[in-house]
């Protein structure tokens, strides 16, 4: 019995590798988090740029038709005139 005892004393490597790997594996996880939420607040940010931007130059009714470009009068929307504006790719 006294032989058992004492082999259950040596030293476990097996209990601090776990608590490593988990450790590692939380961090790992709260730093993939971590870039998610950045990407998305900077796919945010940058999508809010370029439609202010787009709206900003978007012609008005005048601009419109200066350049050539007919607007209906009645009804008209803010961005009506940036169709004809897009050229083709096709």
């Amino acid at each position: 019995m006294r032989r058992l005892q004492r082999h259950d004393r040596t030293p476990q490597p097996l209990l601090p590798a776990t608590l490593a790997f988990a450790a590692a594996a939380v961090l790992a996880a709260l730093i993939r988090l971590a870039n998610l939420w950045l990407n998305g607040r900077l796919a945010a940010a940058v999508g809010s740029d370029l439609s202010c931007e787009a709206y900003r130059r978007t012609p008005t009714d005048q601009e419109a038709d200066w350049r050539g470009f007919p607007l209906s009068r009645p009804g008209h929307q803010p961005g009506g005139g940036v169709v004809p504006l897009i050229p083709c790719s096709a």
